[in-house]
């Protein structure tokens, strides 16, 4: 999307789905994640982010939280 690689995108609902590791918890790449965020939802796009872990550890919950964002969104 642009210059921007997102990890998911279902562009019939506008909604991006990004999985983060711990290395997008520093400072320099916290901006950036930021400044890509504010791009993508200037583009009609809703973001949502998990850690890694989080989906490890709550695939369920993951999931839930997604299709309550399709929901909202359709």
């Amino acid at each position: 999307m642009g210059h921007y690689i997102v990890d998911f995108c279902c562009s019939q609902k506008g909604l991006i789905v990004e999985l983060d590791g711990g290395h997008h918890n520093e400072d320099q790449k916290l901006k950036r994640d930021n400044l890509r965020q504010s791009y993508l939802e200037g583009q009609g796009y809703r973001v949502i982010r998990f850690w890694n872990d989080e989906l490890d550890a709550n695939l369920d919950g993951v999931l839930d939280r997604i299709k309550e964002e399709v929901d909202i969104l359709s």
